[in-house]
């Protein structure tokens, strides 16, 4: 159990510093935040800011998941395949068309909402489409666990 649960805490550490990563490349004020004097404040809530939005949504999407998939497997599959085609289309709707990067990427947007941060010349507004999509799908997935979680509990 302990060798699983070391894993498990380098893996989510590795996400989210992959996130940070991934925001100091498309975002310029991120990139400054990170290279001014106050670099290490910053840098520590940008990770913990990161770190609970994969752990929230991750937490909230794998319950959501379990308990279909405990009384309806099917149902888990479609959730799964549902949460994956939204963040797809985004990303194709916001790119102008189907690509590999849109294939490679859409996994991602299940935990976290690559997007946000997008600040970089020509990104904004696919940037903010795709984030509103996103927006949208965690919305719905949140009061769908929160409807399943009061037929479980009424």
């Amino acid at each position: 159990d302990i060798p699983m649960f070391v894993a498990w805490c380098l893996g989510f550490h590795l996400v989210a510093a992959a996130l940070v990563t991934f925001d100091r490349c498309v975002s310029s004020y991120i990139r400054h935040q990170h290279s001014s004097a106050t670099a290490c404040r910053f840098g520590f809530v940008h990770w913990l800011y990161r770190a609970c939005e994969v752990s929230g949504k991750s937490l909230a999407f794998g319950a959501l998941l379990l308990d279909s998939y405990r009384f309806h497997p099917l149902r888990a599959c479609t959730i799964f395949l549902l949460d994956f085609l939204v963040g797809f289309i985004a990303l194709c709707m916001a790119s102008g068309g189907i690509s590999k990067q849109s294939i490679f990427i859409s996994p991602f947007l299940m935990c976290a909402d690559l997007a946000l941060f997008a600040d970089e010349c020509g990104l904004g507004a696919s940037a903010n489409s795709v984030t509103a999509a996103l927006d949208w799908k965690y919305f719905v997935a949140i009061l769908a666990a929160a409807v399943a979680y009061l037929n479980v509990w009424l």
